[in-house]
């Protein structure tokens, strides 16, 4: 302006950094403006928007890696409502990332408060021997339901539904199912549980037991018995075990209770 002038200037240019415009899809994740007591949950249902379109800058898209919807937990109780939540984007360290653009800027999502309870949990599983492993499995003994405070407070422990695993012969992790009242759920906490079932490979020997180290018990009376061939004998176990095994530690014995004068393929 007339009558002015510049005494003092940090810098003579600015610097502009020009990019090119990028759009790509982001998930909705959700999170709450305060943590919740440890034994409140909140449902969440009927997410109008699973994932959001954003556009800006390449570098700053780039970076984006999902929309946060923050739920004010002042908002919610224990009746299922809908509210409106607004987004905001974020890196991957959870910082928030400005001058990008998207719509919706804000989602519609039902949320209720419901209890939550750690019970006892009483695991049923069909473990059937195998020739070929051995199977042994671990899982939790304890999990988080929900509820209805009323419907939680009687309940002291839940069941799985029998979990087969007969047939499982290398080493996984396995869903759990429950069996739960009508109204009870498991809690987001205890939603990943799994059993854990560990499956070593048995080794196999085979011995061959000649008639003469065969025991004959109960012979008839007046009766004399004579043996003839020999037997073979495969055991299964674990390697360190079946190498320890020899001949000698295997005793066969037949019971000729009821038998009479002949001659006998057994």
């Amino acid at each position: 302006p007339s009558g002015t002038v510049i005494t003092k200037q940090s810098k003579k240019n600015v610097v502009i950094n020009i990019e090119n415009l990028k759009t790509k899809k982001v998930d909705v994740k959700t999170s709450f403006s305060e943590r919740l007591s440890n034994d409140e949950e909140v449902e969440i249902s009927d997410i109008a928007e699973k994932s959001i379109e954003i556009r800006g800058a390449k570098s700053i898209v780039n970076a984006a890696s999902y929309a946060d919807a923050c739920i004010d937990v002042s908002r919610i109780s224990d009746k299922n409502k809908m509210i409106s939540v607004p987004l905001t984007i974020k890196n991957s360290s959870g910082k928030n990332l400005k001058h990008l653009k998207y719509k919706p800027s804000k989602i519609n999502l039902k949320a209720q408060k419901v209890s939550k309870k750690k019970v006892k949990l009483n695991i049923k599983v069909n473990n059937s021997d195998s020739q070929f492993v051995e199977r042994t499995y671990t899982g939790p003994s304890e999990i988080y339901i929900k509820g209805n405070k009323n419907k939680l407070m009687n309940i002291s422990s839940i069941d799985t539904k029998t979990i087969d695993i007969s047939d499982v012969e290398q080493t996984s992790d396995i869903e759990l199912s429950y069996i739960l009242p009508k109204g009870v759920s498991i809690s987001n906490e205890s939603k990943d549980a799994t059993l854990h079932v560990k499956c070593i490979p048995l080794k196999d020997k085979t011995f061959a037991i000649e008639s003469e180290s065969i025991e004959l018990k109960n012979i008839g009376n007046g009766l004399d018995v004579t043996a003839s061939g020999k037997v073979d004998v495969t055991v299964y176990g674990l390697g360190d075990e079946i190498s320890k095994i020899d001949v000698n530690d295997i005793v066969l014995s037949l019971d000729l209770a009821g038998y009479t004068v002949g001659t006998y393929s057994i």
